[in-house]
């Protein structure tokens, strides 16, 4: 799946669960002018009766692109890189921690206010409330708006039956439910 698509479907899950979470309609729209115009913003949510949502989504391997180039060789007969080292043994906490610091240093105050961070994270593991509280409690005070890790729902490949249903872990939350998972 190439990363506008990935960044769309990530996206979309993640509003959809806004929105029924919180009876909300927002809609959402990719940035076709990303190169020339709010280059941080991926994706529009936009809503009939509430402002914009502006997204930028940090997919897992854009993460290890830019977090981890050491980690990475270019292959001689694609020319594309690939990883050399085990990354998913990675403490996933930790990875999504630096994601979100990284994004603070990059990013100034006016658009970071404006600007909710969503952090794939389908390889690590599923959080309960209290442990999301817990572990990323020194984000609830960022400057973006909103900051979330998502995990799309999983398929057994033996069986085509769902293993969970897929999680959002409200970092930072826009109504200021800090922790909260859904």
């Amino acid at each position: 799946m190439n990363s506008k698509a990935e960044e769309l479907e990530y996206s979309k899950f993640f509003i959809d669960r806004l929105n029924n979470r919180h009876n909300l309609d927002y809609v959402v729209y990719p940035n076709e002018n990303e190169r020339k115009l709010d280059k941080e913003i991926d994706v529009y949510a936009k809503s009939n009766n509430f402002p914009i949502l502006n997204l930028q989504v940090r997919t897992r391997e854009r993460i290890f692109k830019e977090l981890f180039p050491r980690l990475q060789k270019e292959s001689k007969t694609t020319r594309k890189n690939i990883v050399m080292a085990p990354v998913t043994d990675m403490n996933t906490e930790n990875w999504i921690a630096e994601a979100i610091r990284e994004k603070e240093k990059k990013y100034p105050s006016d658009v970071k206010r404006n600007l909710i961070l969503l952090i794939t994270g389908d390889v690590g593991p599923l959080f309960n409330e209290n442990y999301a509280k817990k572990t990323f409690d020194e984000f609830k005070n960022s400057e973006f708006k909103g900051i979330y890790s998502i995990h799309l729902p999983s398929l057994d490949p033996k069986t085509s039956n769902y293993l969970h249903n897929g999680q959002i872990i409200a970092i930072k939350d826009i109504f200021d439910r800090h922790g909260e998972v859904f």
